[in-house]
């Protein structure tokens, strides 16, 4: 058995934090307008959202930025709001 060890941690810091996927601004507000309409909190909005864009990446093949998109149309099926 050899003896390996971890790499140290590179020196320039943390990894910006990032609530599921929401990188794009739009994204951030139409997750916020969701959640107002589904009267849910914002945290369960982007939730139900970053896991359909996970299972469209993924699962269904699709570019992360395309499958963001298209799991705002989900997220708000699942959430009962009327896709606009």
């Amino acid at each position: 058995m050899t003896d390996r060890r971890r790499a140290p941690a590179p020196a320039h810091g943390p990894a910006p934090a990032v609530t599921g996927n929401v990188q794009d601004p739009n994204i951030r507000v139409e997750l916020g307008r969701l959640a107002k309409v589904a009267k849910v909190s914002l945290e369960h909005a982007t939730e139900t959202w970053s896991e359909r864009a996970a299972i469209r990446e993924y699962l269904g093949g699709f570019p992360r930025n395309i499958a963001e998109g298209r799991a705002l149309v989900d997220a708000a099926r699942v959430l009962g709001v009327p896709v606009r």
